[in-house]
């Protein structure tokens, strides 16, 4: 979440200004940094290996250099509890939903970071297809959605989703805001292109919620009266003669000759 301090290749150093040790005050080596790195790379590889032995999983070397790589970054509390990715490695469904479970951890300072999405596309990648120079013939991009007033996850006003490239977006999120009409996804706050759930993916993009407001001119629908039975039991409503019995009773114009009986 890049709410601390850190030096070298990423080693976390305090919380605070003050917290950072005085030794890293005027900096480090490329030397130290790589011993920094090593250590904390030691942590990370006990940590995926006690998960995986935990859990019984055997990770091929690809999968657990991603797996590294994504716990070197965000740090080890995602193996504990459930969530997106701990249920597709239970019980893997397809590529693109193993990227949006990867990819869900993507926000600084709580806001979607671009970098990091990228950074979470290529870690993928390499878990699925061994890819690590990005040559691979399979790629995903995604779309950072701005809800521009509505919170889009119940929690923040931007979210993220992954798809892969050469198909259609298929189902868009269908944000909410009082007062207000949802008129799609668009590549600008105002004007922009519009992302269907048909256009096929080609590139990442950052999308804009447009809205139009609500017309305070809207007539509501009459309330459906109440239908008033006729307490007489002898006049069924499909008598032909209903409708009369009816009319001159709720005018006061006639009574039955019982309260249950017209007749």
């Amino acid at each position: 979440d890049y709410a601390h301090y850190a030096i070298g290749y990423g080693t976390a150093c305090g919380n605070t200004k003050e917290d950072v040790p005085e030794a890293y005050w005027d900096g480090i080596t490329k030397e130290e940094a790589e011993v920094l790195l090593r250590e904390e790379l030691a942590d990370m590889e006990a940590s995926v290996n006690r998960f995986g032995q935990r859990n019984g999983y055997q990770f091929t070397q690809n999968q657990f250099d991603a797996l590294l790589s994504f716990t070197y970054n965000l740090g080890a509390s995602w193996m504990s509890g459930d969530n997106m990715l701990t249920r597709w490695l239970k019980n893997p469904t397809t590529d693109v939903d193993f990227v949006n479970a990867f990819g869900r951890w993507c926000r600084v300072a709580g806001s979607v970071s671009r970098g990091i999405c990228n950074r979470r596309v290529s870690e993928a990648k390499v878990f699925l297809y061994e890819d690590y120079d990005k040559t691979g013939d399979t790629d995903f991009s995604f779309l950072i959605f701005h809800g521009c007033g509505a919170q889009i996850n119940g929690a923040y006003e931007d979210d993220v989703a992954y798809y892969m490239d050469g198909q259609p977006y298929g189902e868009l999120p269908v944000p909410e805001r009082e007062g207000y009409q949802f008129d799609g996804w668009f590549t600008a706050e105002t004007g922009g292109e519009q992302i269907k759930e048909t256009d096929i993916v080609t590139v990442k993009k950052t999308v804009y919620a447009h809205w139009s407001v609500k017309s305070s001119n809207e007539v509501p629908e009459p309330p459906v009266p109440p239908v008033e039975e006729l307490p007489f039991q002898d006049v069924p409503k499909d008598a032909w003669y209903y409708n009369g019995v009816s009319y001159m009773y709720k005018a006061g114009l006639m009574a039955g000759a019982y309260p249950d009986q017209f007749a």
